[in-house]
């Protein structure tokens, strides 16, 4: 890495990332609570937001070289709860083609990329009404 990509690193971090998402979502804080439980340790085995490219991922697993993306199921228009036509306006096709190439850039990063589903962390229904 250069002194250039390093520089805007820094500022990123330091500036850029502190004005964007702050709040973690639901479905995120559910999925930072089962690493906790595994004894990893947040900013040591792990890490939150972190950029890749253009990209920003929900986690960065360091001892497993692995990305985790959390997907809430309406934002990612999921199939399996039924959202089926469009997620913030955006149809579902393109979303999910969104996702998709998504995956396959931070998989050419040479990161192993895993996709957890809001309907997977929350089985109970209560928590989580499908779209059906």
């Amino acid at each position: 890495m250069n002194i250039i990509t390093q520089f805007l690193n820094f500022v990123y971090q330091k500036v850029i990332k502190k004005s964007s998402k702050t709040k973690d979502t639901g479905p995120e804080r559910a999925y930072e609570r089962l690493l906790k439980k595994q004894g990893l340790r947040m900013n040591k085995d792990y890490f939150k937001q972190c950029p890749v490219g253009r990209c920003h991922v929900d986690f960065y697993i360091k001892p497993w070289n692995t990305l985790v993306e959390v997907n809430g199921c309406y934002p990612h228009c999921c199939k399996k709860c039924g959202f089926n036509t469009e997620s913030y306006g955006i149809p579902a096709k393109q979303k999910r083609l969104q996702d998709f190439r998504r995956m396959l850039f931070l998989q050419s990063q040479g990161y192993e990329v895993k996709v957890v589903w809001q309907h997977d962390l929350f089985k109970k229904k209560t928590q989580h009404q499908g779209g059906k």
